[in-house]
C-alpha cells in the first residue's frame, strides 16, 4: 500500500485516481504524518453503495434551522 501526504495528493489526484483503478492498489491519505483517508478501488457493485440502502436520515434534511421561526410569524 502507499501512503502519501494530502498536498502531493492534491496535486497528483486524477492520476493516482487512474492508477488505483488499473493496478488495484490502495494508497493512504496522510495529514501531518497522521492518516486520514484511503483511496481503494470500487467493484462494480460497491461503486456508490454508500447511497444505496446503506445509510439513515434523522431529520427534515429540507427545512433549514430557522424555518420555524418564519412559519409562526416570529
Amino acid at each position: 500500500m502507499k501512503t502519501m501526504d494530502v498536498r502531493k495528493f492534491k496535486a497528483q489526484c486524477l492520476s493516482l485516481i487512474n492508477e488505483v483503478y488499473e493496478r488495484n492498489e490502495e494508497v493512504t491519505i496522510t495529514k501531518d504524518g497522521e492518516p486520514v483517508a484511503t483511496l481503494v478501488r470500487c467493484g462494480p457493485d460497491e461503486t456508490f453503495g454508500f447511497v444505496q440502502c446503506k445509510g439513515s436520515t434523522v431529520g427534515d434534511l429540507v427545512s433549514t434551522a430557522d424555518a420555524g421561526e418564519r412559519n409562526s410569524g416570529k
